[in-house]
């Protein structure tokens, strides 16, 4: 054994020590109620219900840690199919069991431990350069993985894992890859989308809005002319757009600027979150902070409709313009906008 792996051990066993002695006074001690939860799970590992045994055992050692019932407990998990905590339980047993000096549990211990290793699932996290985004972060069922991680086969339970990504400006992405006993699974990070709420260019609300046309009396027909003739003037519309294109013109600009309101908003609510210390810096919430995170993506979402409805009010109103004919004028028009927390509508009513 070289002379840097045997100082490695020891520091191990040292640690093993210290968490074991700080997990056995820092909490307040129940044997009886230990021992009593360690039978019951025996006898349903008998039974072969590892599921509640394993939960059994683990209240059992947090009650009265020992390295017996955390060798059982290990012992438990490997029967339980959860190989990777299992052959990490078993070498915990192995270090603490060498530091009270019982090296026939060592033994055992380490035994377990090497016929578990072949059989590991690994997941072997890869992140591209194209997808090293800024303030890029990747969790693995909730938990951080550091770049440090990334590309080592990592020992994992088997069945399917969760993985998110995410970054500052960017869509998160979140997926699941299943590991295989025995077998090395590798899952490449996306590159992550912009998002569309982070490119939005702040500008201020635009309010426009139509002044009305003064409408000219009827010319008085002269005392001498036919009954059937043609007044000398005609009654023309008004040159200019009609109700219809100012109204759908005015409901757009309306609408765009409530979409710059709320995108205002939200990025508002999203700094709230983060300057409160709601949130940290792996998106864990609060209570607070996820009501904060909440509200951004509500306002997020009514900005995003004030965009697309605003515009296309406006598209329209102009293909009107262009397209109509000014003498079928249109009376009667309304056009209204509402927003609320199940999101925006807009709707004209009029005559034609």
């Amino acid at each position: 054994m070289s002379k840097g792996f045997s100082t490695l051990a020891s520091v191990a066993v040292l640690s093993a020590v210290v968490l074991f002695a700080h997990r056995a006074y820092a909490q307040e001690r129940d044997p009886a109620a230990a021992q009593a939860l360690f039978d019951q799970a025996r006898a349903l590992m008998n039974a072969k219900n590892y599921g509640q045994a394993c939960e059994k055992l683990a209240e059992s050692l947090r009650l009265d840690p020992g390295i017996g019932t955390q060798f059982n407990l290990a012992v438990c998990q490997e029967f339980d199919g959860k190989l990777a905590t299992a052959w990490a339980s078993f070498l915990e047993v192995a270090s603490l069991a060498n530091a009270s000096g019982q090296a026939e549990r060592v033994k055992t211990a380490t035994r377990r431990a090497s016929l578990l290793e072949p059989r590991l699932p690994r997941l072997q996290i890869n992140v591209p350069p194209e997808a090293r985004a800024t303030g890029l972060e990747v969790t693995r069922d909730g938990a951080m993985v550091g770049e440090p991680q990334w590309g080592l086969p990592l020992p994992l339970d088997p069945g399917e894992h969760r993985i998110e990504v995410t970054a500052p400006g960017k869509l998160a992405f979140a997926g699941a890859v299943s590991v295989a006993e025995g077998a090395t699974t590798s899952f490449n990070v996306p590159v992550l989308e912009a998002s569309p709420t982070s490119a939005a260019v702040p500008v201020p609300p635009v309010v426009a809005s139509a002044q009305p046309v003064k409408a000219q009396a009827a010319p008085q027909a002269e005392p001498n002319a036919p009954v059937n003739a043609p007044s000398a003037q005609s009654s023309e519309s008004s040159a200019g757009p009609s109700g219809l294109v100012i109204g759908l013109g005015v409901g757009g600009l309306v609408a765009v600027g409530a979409g710059t309101v709320f995108g205002l908003m939200a990025g508002s609510k999203n700094d709230d979150s983060k300057a409160t210390d709601a949130c940290d810096a792996a998106n864990v919430c609060t209570k607070k902070g996820a009501g904060l995170r909440d509200d951004a993506y509500l306002f997020a979402d009514l900005a995003t409709v004030g965009f697309v409805v605003g515009g296309a009010a406006i598209a329209t109103a102009v293909v009107l313009w262009l397209t109509s004919d000014e003498s079928e004028p249109s009376d009667s028009a309304a056009l209204t906008w509402n927003a609320g927390p199940a999101g925006a509508s807009m709707a004209y009513r009029g005559t034609f």
